[in-house]
């Protein structure tokens, strides 16, 4: 599946990355849930499902952070800001759950798709109406995306669209 790119992300390095811009400080800023950083984003987002859904029903899932039931504090923002847009099924949260931590790979763990496949839980649709937006803050690889993808679908969900916010590049 094509995953649909918002933005480049150059990653801050402790402030070693001349490449570095607005764009990737407005993604570390998502991912603290800031708010001025939230409406930048959404208004993104917005466009993208738009031209890829326009008024079709949908659930909304991201790509939960590395650590075990932790969501990064952006999409908790997000998703209820684009339920009161869409017919979002499911605005009061997240359908995937993290329910290993992985070590990030700058870390030195293992990003392998399967380690995230294993690291994942999501709950079987409710009901008939299964398309699904998956949303993701940073891909890199692709990993984590693809593993997100794989465990919906296995659920019984149908995965419409894969964004997200930045790439790094």
């Amino acid at each position: 599946m094509k995953i649909h790119s918002l933005s480049r992300y150059h990653p801050y390095h402790k402030g070693q990355n001349p490449a570095f811009d607005h764009i990737s400080s407005m993604l570390l800023a998502f991912k603290k849930g800031e708010p001025q950083a939230v409406s930048f984003w959404l208004s993104r987002v917005e466009q993208k499902i738009k031209e890829l859904m326009g008024e079709q029903s949908f659930y909304i899932a991201t790509v939960p952070s590395s650590t075990k039931g932790k969501h990064h504090p952006g999409f908790k923002q997000l998703i209820p800001k684009l339920s009161r847009k869409f017919n979002v099924l499911n605005d009061s949260g997240n359908l995937i759950k993290r329910d290993e931590t992985i070590d990030k790979l700058a870390n030195g763990g293992n990003r392998a798709i399967e380690v995230h496949i294993n690291s994942l839980s999501v709950p079987a649709p409710v009901n008939d109406k299964k398309p699904v937006i998956l949303l993701d803050d940073v891909t890199t690889t692709g990993n984590s995306i693809n593993a997100a993808i794989s465990k919906l679908e296995r659920a019984g969900y149908t995965v419409v669209a894969a964004i997200a916010l930045g790439q790094t590049s």
